[in-house]
């Protein structure tokens, strides 16, 4: 111990770091608070800009599928054309046009269907409108030459353009070569190609481009090397303001389709004024508080020295274990710190000379199945004799085959579960300290708005319900907190009484209606049997049955239904709590009823609560012997399964023999 003299100060010293220290806090109070915001206002601006870029990532891959389709679909049509030809490679005009008529019939973007023996076109239809384009040489156009020999040495179906036409206009070109069949062992010979003109303007508005309001399209496209080639519709900006991007597939080539919101990306989320304003009253709860008990505390001048540290990050003991000889043959500083051994004497010890129960049977045949261990809590013992609570995890590392090795990870934990402790009294004695004021401002508030001090402004009565709305939130999380606390401790008691099930039901559905109406919600009483009886702390279930209704409601949409129905089903009661809401993903099915859990934290923001609502409601659930759990609904929602057992007859005729008050 120090001597007194030694921790004298002089009042000038004791209080200058005070207010330094209370400033700084306050300083940091303030600056973490807007930071918190500010992060918060980003992260709903990035999720709202993400909803939007992922509907715009829906109705373009709907724009794409119309657009491949449509233009698969031209190129389809022309292939029965091809196989005729095969079977018939000296058809004249007139057989050709007949053909080529019913191709045409329901093709309004096809321009014409033309046949070129050896390159050069010979049969058009229809004959009128092309006449210019009867002769054509494709080897002496140096225009479309090219796509007409890759079409030619591919022997694939090859979509070129845009090119301009000879009888006027421009156009996709869909060029099919013609092979006819050779005799055995000779190989085949090309006839020519079948050459499709596919109108641009009315094959974009056949595949809906044109008709597209929400979104800003571009199409481009994209050269053989990988670069980007000629705009085929829209305006060619929309690739430079960050567009959602989707690649066409067309026969022998690809396009790239480009879109964007109609009016570009949005500068901020559409909650943003809603969230901000929010976002300024948790900050004022916050940073209001914490200013206050600064003030107080320099009033008081309470001059605190400095602050030790409680806790000491140490690293976790690690030991190399030879089960063949049944000793740890390594092991690190952490080790021997945490187990007061020496290096040569630990070298010659056994886990179960570690470890207060034995242990080695158990770790080798865990780590010989699985090749893993734990983790797993064990009491371990010092050189000195104390004790302490470790965590216990192994890996299996086999060396040789006659010698087993396996590293153990040794982690002294007593310090974690003390500071467990320390968290739950903190909260206990917080919570407490808390309600006291609370139930003085939310009763203050109710009598101001009652009208008993005098009539209050317009403007200022929505501001006092509001006030006294969060003081009730406040209230019942600090409730919530204290649920909690008592849980963990076992102080809660129950009083368990028999009573018919279907009145408490009603009171609960009565107690909550008016929770219901105002978020549009419906409570229903689906079934319940007049005979059902259950042995439970009357209060306790009605708090039970409060934590699902108001989780059904919060989580139900506006005209929304929540309906609880109970049945006898293999002995037991089971009571059913299904909303019509969203339902609870795959991935927080296991951990929903693990303290402070919420299934997203962005919704948990607009729907209040503190994420101990369902482990509270276990907690009492399984102190009237009982079990509640997330069921499956096939209809959608969420469905929360209440199993009570029956009341025993000799327990039923026990309270019916007891006198009535």
């Amino acid at each position: 111990m120090p001597h007194k003299s030694s921790m004298r100060m002089t009042g000038r010293r004791t209080f200058s770091p005070g207010i330094a220290g209370h400033w700084i806090i306050r300083c940091a109070v303030v600056l973490v608070t807007v930071l918190a915001g500010y992060v918060i206002d980003r992260a709903n601006y990035e999720s709202y800009l993400d909803d939007t870029r992922q509907d715009v990532t829906q109705g373009l891959a709907t724009v794409r599928t119309e657009l491949e389709g449509t233009v698969s679909e031209n190129m389809q049509t022309v292939r029965g054309l091809v196989a005729a030809i095969a079977t018939e490679p000296d058809m004249n005009q007139e057989r050709f046009a007949a053909l080529a008529s019913v191709i045409l019939d329901d093709r309004d973007e096809i321009r014409n269907i033309g046949a070129a023996p050896d390159m050069v076109i010979r049969l058009i239809h229809p004959l009128e409108k092309n006449r210019a384009a009867l002769g054509l040489n494709f080897r002496e156009n140096a225009e479309q030459w090219p796509e007409v020999k890759r079409a030619a040495e591919s022997g694939k179906l090859v979509l070129a353009g845009p090119v301009n036409l000879v009888q006027g206009g421009a156009a996709f070109i869909g060029r099919v070569p013609v092979k006819l069949s050779a005799r055995p062992g000779e190989p085949y010979r090309l006839w020519g190609l079948i050459s499709v003109v596919i109108d641009i303007d009315t094959l974009f508005d056949k595949a809906g481009l044109t008709r597209v309001d929400h979104l800003t399209l571009a199409l481009g496209k994209v050269e053989d090397n990988g670069e980007p080639g000629p705009i085929l519709f829209g305006d060619a900006d929309v690739f430079d303001r960050d567009p959602v991007e989707m690649r066409v597939n067309v026969p022998e080539g690809q396009w790239i389709l480009a879109a964007t919101p109609k009016g570009g990306w949005p500068s901020q989320a559409a909650n943003a004024v809603a969230l901000r304003i929010l976002l300024v009253a948790v900050g004022l709860l916050i940073v209001v508080p914490v200013l206050l008990l600064s003030w107080s505390m320099l009033r008081e001048r309470v001059v605190q020295g400095r602050l030790r540290s409680l806790y000491e990050l140490s690293p976790s003991g690690i030991g190399l274990y030879d089960f063949s000889e049944g000793r740890f043959i390594r092991c690190n500083d952490a080790f021997l710190r945490q187990s007061g051994y020496a290096a040569e004497h630990i070298l010659a010890l056994s886990i179960d000379d570690i470890v207060v129960e034995p242990l080695h049977v158990e770790l080798q045949a865990q780590l010989e199945a699985s090749g893993r261990f734990g983790p797993v809590d064990r009491q371990c013992r010092r050189q000195d004799g104390s004790q302490f609570l470790a965590l216990i995890t192994g890996a299996l590392m086999a060396e040789t085959r006659e010698r087993t090795l396996a590293w153990l990870v040794i982690q002294d934990i007593s310090e974690r579960e003390r500071v467990e402790r320390m968290k739950s009294e903190f909260v206990s004695v917080v919570s407490h300290e808390l309600r006291t004021p609370l139930t003085s401002i939310a009763g203050a508030l109710k009598l101001v708005a009652s009208g008993a001090l005098g009539e209050l402004p317009e403007k200022a009565r929505p501001m006092i319900e509001i006030a006294s709305q969060n003081g009730d939130r406040l209230t019942a999380l600090i409730n919530d907190l204290l649920d909690m606390d008592k849980l963990i401790s076992g102080k809660i008691h129950v009083d368990m009484t028999c009573h018919a099930l279907k009145p408490l039901l009603e009171t609960a559905l009565r107690q909550n209606q008016h929770y219901g109406q105002n978020a549009g919600v419906s409570l229903v009483l689906a079934a319940c049997e007049e005979t059902l009886e259950v042995n439970v702390d009357e209060r306790r279930f009605l708090q039970v049955l409060a934590n699902l209704l108001s989780n059904a409601i919060k989580f139900s949409p506006p005209s929304g239904q929540v309906t609880v129905s109970a049945v006898q089903r293999n002995g037991m009661v089971e009571i059913s709590v299904k909303d019509e809401g969203p339902g609870v993903p795959e991935a927080f099915r296991e951990t929903i009823f693990e303290k402070f859990t919420q299934v997203d934290s962005s919704d948990a923001r607009q729907k209040g609560g503190t994420g101990l609502g369902l482990t509270i409601t276990r907690g009492l659930v399984q102190m009237m012997s009982g079990q509640v759990v997330l069921a499956d609904s096939p209809s959608g929602g969420a469905l929360f399964v209440l199993t009570l057992p029956p009341v025993a007859s000799d327990h039923r005729i026990h309270n019916e023999s007891l006198p009535a008050e």
